[in-house]
């Protein structure tokens, strides 16, 4: 068992002017991430040499990093705002390879599984959904954990940045990640926000061709609030008055003449 003692010594001999010393030092609290907590102090040195000149220390140090702070999440302790907001920092957008390995997976999954734990309780900067957007557009294999984290955020009425909507609005036409989408837009709606024509048309396509009458009444739900929410096309709008004009025949025939005349 590592005493806290020995991991302060450790984080401490971080800023050691021997680089060997600094490697050695760094994979230490590496591998004693993966079974041990760390301190307040201890994470705060890991943080500053996420970025050391040194690429082993940077390496070894935002793996660390990652690792105790997905801990921390995993026991629903408060993280300090300081440590979200560095996130987009050390997520790793393309490569971070130290001799023959990779560590981008593991850096960029201990920061997804913090931020979904994040996403049911903060609200996020809008710098944090650079991530999403990056994830959305380039990162096939993460796009499903992202999803899931908007879709808890969105389903907490926090508002999501035009720049991930539209991201959103482009995942619907992926057949693997489409309904997850859809139902992170449905929120995006009833939020009040404003959501593209492109997401607008493809709930009217599927409004107007819809047999399942659940599905109809909550496609033309979302359309009508959309409507208030923001412009939309003729062709969307008509569509929308169109469904209107039958649920009111359907609902209260006595006032069919009206709707058919409106039509």
């Amino acid at each position: 068992m590592i005493k806290d003692q020995t991991l302060e010594y450790l984080a401490k001999a971080l800023n050691s002017k021997d680089k060997q010393t600094c490697i050695l030092s760094a994979k230490s609290l590496y591998l004693a991430s993966k079974t041990h907590e760390f301190g307040y102090d201890v994470l705060i040195e890991l943080k500053e040499h996420t970025e050391n000149k040194i690429h082993d220390v940077a390496v070894y140090s935002s793996v660390a990093y990652t690792q105790v702070l997905a801990k921390l999440s995993s026991t629903e302790k408060p993280i300090m705002k300081s440590h979200i907001e560095f996130l987009p920092r050390i997520y790793v957008f393309e490569d971070l390879q130290l001799d023959e390995e990779s560590f981008a997976d593991v850096v960029n999954k201990n920061i997804l599984y913090i931020l979904r734990n994040e996403s049911k309780y903060n609200i996020f900067d809008d710098h944090i959904f650079i991530i999403f957007n990056h994830i959305l557009l380039f990162e096939s294999c993460n796009q499903a954990l992202a999803i899931e984290i908007l879709y808890n955020y969105s389903a907490n009425k926090y508002s999501i940045p035009q720049d991930t909507i539209f991201a959103l609005g482009n995942a619907i036409s992926m057949p693997e990640i489409s309904y997850q989408a859809l139902r992170v837009l449905s929120n995006v709606i009833r939020n009040r926000q404003i959501v593209s024509e492109k997401f607008l048309l493809f709930l009217a396509d599927n409004l107007s061709s819809s047999h399942d009458s659940q599905l109809g009444d909550e496609l033309f739900e979302l359309l009508d609030i959309a409507n208030d929410n923001q412009d939309m096309s003729d062709e969307i709008f008509y569509i929308l008055e169109l469904e209107r004009a039958i649920i009111t025949i359907y609902s209260f025939p006595s006032d069919s003449n009206d709707a058919i005349s409106y039509v």
